[in-house]
């Protein structure tokens, strides 16, 4: 048994060591290059910063296990450019309602939780911002409502649904069809038939959005509860 697990250290050390020294391959890629590559996605990821925050939150009582109040963290570019900081704006206006009403108000529900978090995506220059909104009640479903934010860095640009698909390449009608195709699939809740509807008329009030990793998100409203959103996969870039 010593003699085994001997064996196996030395080769996991010597595997260890080829690849600490492994030179660059056919297409230029080492260790280096990977470094830089987390890097810069480091230096990315302090594009978006917390904005506007809000916490108050306290466990009940009874069911130590789910804290009511509000947890509300709105992004912010840190961009110093006039459309980065209308980007900035439009985010805070869009949750100003649930913001003016919840700030002030005293923890009296215990029943209630309310939740706003972000995240943000860079690819070749545009950044995706996703904001997502929990309203969740205790011993009770809860509503997911996502915000989807697309902003061109390299020209100072708020991006439409529209400009993402040309940017991509894609044409809308042979998308919608592929979205509809893949929210049919069983094992995803089905869509509120109204929404088709909605994005054929008008093709930037479709939530997209290419993840870390560089899937394709559509996030769509429920058939049952409109209300209520939910993210599918559409295709790999």
């Amino acid at each position: 048994m010593q003699y085994l697990l001997s064996s196996i250290i030395i080769c996991l050390l010597a595997i260890n060591l080829s690849c600490k020294h492994q030179p660059p391959s056919e297409n230029g890629v080492n260790a280096d290059s990977m470094q830089n590559q987390t890097n810069n996605m480091n230096e990315n990821y302090k594009l978006v910063i917390d904005g506007f925050t809000l916490k108050k939150t306290k466990p009940r009582t009874d069911d130590l296990s789910f804290n009511f109040g509000v947890d509300i963290s709105l992004p912010k570019l840190i961009i110093d450019a006039p459309n980065a900081q209308k980007m900035n704006l439009l985010m805070e206006a869009d949750y100003r309602k649930p913001i003016d009403r919840l700030t002030n108000q005293e923890l009296t529900d215990s029943s209630y939780f309310y939740k706003i978090e972000h995240e943000h995506f860079l690819h070749d220059t545009i950044l995706t911002v996703l904001i997502t909104e929990l309203e969740t009640w205790h011993l009770s479903e809860g509503l997911i409502r996502k915000g989807v934010y697309h902003y061109d860095l390299a020209n100072d640009k708020i991006l439409s649904t529209n400009d993402m698909l040309v940017s991509w390449g894609m044409s809308m009608v042979p998308l919608i069809q592929e979205i509809v195709d893949k929210v049919h699939e069983p094992e995803l809740p089905n869509y509120n038939e109204k929404w088709v509807d909605e994005i054929n008329a008008d093709i930037n009030r479709l939530k997209l959005y290419r993840n870390q990793k560089n899937e394709l998100m559509v996030v769509y409203p429920l058939q049952e509860s409109p209300a209520m959103e939910w993210e599918a996969i559409v295709a790999s870039f």
